[in-house]
């Protein structure tokens, strides 16, 4: 039976994170141990040391302070897909998915690239994430990738690709946005029933 890397590559990556270093790499067997990477985390000591995990910690933060990976606000003058749909539903209970927002965004925003799913407003190509395609492990990762990183990223969407779209753009299928929506309403109207009952 051959040792595969895999199976043990996530308690790898805690004991990495553990202190302090991200562990990078695209190896599935042990002769390729070499493949592997370790990186700086850079996280403060104390985050190191009072959490069992330091990528997950718990903190506070304004929900107007957040942003998502392609600029979507909860902002009073901001503008998000879902708050639209919601208010869409609020509005009229019997909304469908084909005549909601999220369907309209899924239907029309369909980046060909990382540039066009982040800075769809910049015109000119941006090298080198004008030739990268517009999947979430390139996205979520931009401003940590590195030369090994996004070489075993670029390898995996190549092998793993659908063609699906990502939770903020399309293209989908018509039961990947009924789901979606109806995901979102069940947890406005678990929220909305829980908040009345306080």
């Amino acid at each position: 039976m051959v040792f595969r890397i895999f199976r043990i590559r996530p308690y790898l990556a805690y004991l990495a994170r553990k202190f302090g270093y991200v562990l990078v790499g695209d190896s599935r067997n042990w002769w390729q141990i070499p493949r592997y990477k370790l990186f700086s985390g850079d996280l403060p000591n104390t985050i190191q040391i009072n959490f069992e995990d330091p990528y997950t910690i718990p903190f506070k933060i304004d929900i107007e302070s957040i942003i998502s990976r392609v600029g979507f606000s909860y902002r009073d003058k901001g503008w998000h897909p879902f708050v639209e749909t919601l208010k869409e539903y609020i509005l009229d209970d019997n909304l469908s998915f084909q005549d909601s927002t999220i369907s309209h965004l899924y239907r029309n925003f369909q980046p060909k690239n990382v540039q066009e799913a982040m800075l769809n407003c910049e015109n000119r190509p941006l090298f080198p994430i004008y030739n990268w395609p517009p999947d979430n492990r390139l996205i979520s990762r931009l401003w940590t990738l590195n030369k090994y990183s996004l070489s075993y990223f670029l390898k995996v969407i190549n092998r793993n690709s659908d063609g699906q779209g990502w939770i903020f753009f399309g293209p989908h299928t018509i039961q990947y946005g009924n789901t979606e929506f109806k995901r979102l309403i069940s947890v406005y109207n678990s929220i909305k029933k829980k908040w009345l009952s306080v």
